[in-house]
């Protein structure tokens, strides 16, 4: 699936600006860690380290609110998602 030219114009060109703007191939057409049973094993492993990682950063360091963070937040839509746009923090060790 990834090296379908139907989906992928020069496939075996490494753009990975194609990935940054609306995506012009079908959403399910790339699967890097596949999907179904047959999944990558490792893809579990790499959510729990990055949520350990998470965990530990919040356990030790104390995450605050900078002066120059405009409040309220301006939001926009991208990717089905609504985020915050130019949130600065402050990382103090605790």
């Amino acid at each position: 699936m990834h090296r379908d030219p139907e989906q992928f114009p020069d496939p075996e060109t490494f753009r990975p600006e194609r990935f940054i703007s609306d995506p012009s191939f079908h959403k399910y057409s790339y699967l890097p860690f596949g999907s179904g049973p047959r999944n990558c094993v490792a893809k579990s492993l790499a959510l729990l380290e990055a949520k350990l990682a998470l965990l530990h950063s919040v356990r030790n360091y104390r995450f605050s609110r900078c002066p120059q963070t405009k409040v309220p937040f301006e939001l926009y839509y991208q990717d089905n998602f609504i985020s915050p746009r130019d949130i600065i923090l402050k990382v103090e060790k605790r």
